[in-house]
């Protein structure tokens, strides 16, 4: 605040100025003020907000509010507090049209409309000694069902130069306590800590870490929350290519992994049909379908799982000896513009068989599995499988969970629209593998169910600055719903639309923490979760140099009210633009 008054303060009568939150980016455009002591108020009055920074955003911005104001001279001044984080130096394209937009040129020298003056306010920031943060709270499995003991996984993360022996975390459960515990973090280093826990009943869970018995640099990562919602079980519609009952068919094995006792209040609720049997109307009821070697789908059947998928639904596909290829990739796989993550090639029988091997450790596919999760596969063969043409589609939107010790993937995911689709090389059967004969494979296949169907859509785990989506709305119950802040006072509820459904919206959330939505019919609330992005914890420095070389030198950087006081003379300055 002392940097931007500062600048102010060189301001004189007749300078217009508008002033630009990151926070507020979204909002509509206000026109530029010319009292500067209203200005210095509004300023003065600022507080803090959790939006994580986007200064090539925030300069774009600034760039396109100067096309209100009216003064020939032009400075666009950027208050930063001299963190790494937000200036976004990957993205190369919006910065060389930054660049470009703020170079001078001989016609138009710096200073003009053309081509404003950057003026960088940055306090110097040194690196942080110790900066402990709670950087993630999760589950040690896909799917937590009701009556189950579960655990809740805190990992804190120790930024600083100097290990922290001090803290402890301590975790609630909609606000009621579960425990407490200590925690060493290296320097550099993060730690995991894991807390017991069984939820009662289905619904929607506000899990909230604080770190305790402790004092850094940064407050505000000191305490984290996290959306969880309790399912009674999870639906699953198996679809086998023949008709076939227990551990029979293409499917029996896996019918038995997630459903070993049926009508027992499971994980999972199975129904499992023929292939002939499917229609459309059975993915209305279902979270997660199953497609175990089936040979054609009609063409209605394809449509259904593509909308299916992109609404929010999850497939697994598992092929087999009477999978084909041709018909495969011309209608389920598209060139990867279909259902399935991508395409297939021939069908390979090595001479000798493969083993699997655990490949992305960190997936909460293999949450399961504990830490020995690379030895869980030594004993299993895959004596026959897909080549999947992995090349077809975009490196980054598909996920390899599972490779062959060949290094072929046998089981990728690929996010589509706002569901998940994950394919896996081989039967799902013992056709052509002795996976379902090994221990490995219940808990990989109720893994991988399991992540196909936990997504909540719309999402219910936020940024700052994100708002609640919340589509599970019918009639006169959306204009009666009423939300609440983590401090409890009235949220701003609208009525809109989402993907096609109603929807109730809030305004942008700027504060981090648990709010609630509330219908008056319902017992509970729905629960939604805002924290901020890890990264913000890091608190890494950056220097006038990096600065000056993302920006290719067209700014003045301050870094004290002195310095701002003895190079911005307004007498010697053009009326100029904030």
């Amino acid at each position: 605040k002392k940097l931007g008054l500062a600048y102010l303060d060189s301001l004189t009568a007749g300078d217009e100025v508008s002033v630009l939150l990151m926070s507020q980016l979204g909002a509509a455009a206000n026109d530029p003020v010319f009292d500067l002591d209203s200005i210095k108020s509004q300023f003065r009055a600022l507080q803090p907000a959790a939006v994580a920074s986007d200064i090539p955003r925030l300069l774009e911005a600034g760039l396109s509010q100067l096309k209100r104001h009216v003064n020939p001279g032009a400075e666009v001044v950027l208050l930063t507090d001299g963190r790494k984080d937000g200036w976004q130096e990957q993205d190369k394209v919006r910065w060389d049209e930054l660049r470009e937009r703020l170079q001078p040129a001989k016609k138009n020298p710096a200073g003009t409309r053309q081509h404003p003056q950057l003026i960088v306010l940055s306090p110097g920031a040194g690196s942080a000694d110790q900066n402990l943060a709670i950087t993630a709270i999760g589950m040690d499995r896909t799917l937590v069902s009701a009556g189950r003991p579960a655990n809740i996984r805190v990992t804190v993360r120790n930024y600083g130069t100097q290990a922290s022996r001090s803290a402890a975390v301590q975790v609630s459960v909609n606000g009621l306590f579960v425990g407490s515990k200590p925690v060493e973090v290296a320097a550099k280093g993060q730690q995991e800590a894991l807390f017991a826990h069984t939820f009662a009943q289905p619904g929607s869970y506000a899990i909230e870490a604080v770190l305790l018995e402790h004092q850094d640099l940064l407050a505000a990562d000191d305490r984290r929350a996290y959306s969880l919602q309790v399912e009674s079980s999870l639906p699953v519609l198996l679809v086998d290519a023949v008709v076939s009952q227990g551990v029979e068919g293409k499917l029996g094995f896996l019918h038995y992994a997630l459903e070993p006792e049926p009508d027992t209040g499971g994980a999972f609720k199975v129904t499992r049909i023929p292939l002939v049997q499917l229609t459309p109307a059975m993915l209305n009821t279902a979270r997660v379908a199953v497609l175990g070697d089936a040979r054609v789908l009609e063409p209605a059947m394809v449509d259904a799982l593509e909308r299916f998928v992109v609404a929010g639904g999850g497939v697994l596909v598992g092929l087999g000896p009477d999978s084909d290829p041709e018909l495969i990739n011309r209608y389920w796989a598209r060139g990867g513009e279909g259902f399935l993550p991508c395409p297939v090639g021939t069908a390979i029988t090595p001479s000798q068989a493969v083993i699997p091997a655990a490949l992305n450790l960190a997936h909460p596919v293999f949450s399961g599995f504990g830490a020995r999760t690379d030895e869980a596969w030594k004993a299993a063969r895959v004596r026959s499988y897909f080549k999947l043409d992995t090349k077809a589609v975009k490196a980054s939107e598909l996920d390899p969970l599972l490779r062959l010790d060949n290094a072929d993937v046998l089981v990728a995911e690929r996010r589509r629209g706002l569901g998940l689709v994950t394919v896996m090389a081989t039967s799902l059967n013992a056709d052509w593998n002795d996976l379902p004969l090994q221990a490995a494979y219940v808990p990989l296949m109720r893994g991988v169910v399991g992540h196909l169907g936990s997504f909540i859509i719309p999402p219910r785990n936020l940024l700052p600055g994100e708002s609640i989506t919340y589509a599970k709305v019918e009639g006169s119950a959306a204009k009666t719903m009423t939300g609440t802040y983590p401090a409890g006072k009235p949220l701003k509820l609208t009525l809109g639309a989402w993907e096609g459904r109603n929807a109730i919206l809030s305004e942008p959330l700027l504060e981090p923490g648990i709010y609630s939505l509330q219908a008056p019919t319902e017992p509970n609330p729905i629960r939604f979760a805002v924290a901020p992005a890890p990264v913000e914890s890091a608190l890494e420095p950056i220097s006038d140099r990096q600065m000056s070389e993302t920006l290719a030198g067209a700014l003045n950087i301050f870094h004290n009210p002195a310095e701002v006081a003895q190079h911005l003379d307004p007498t010697r300055r053009k009326s100029v633009e904030l």
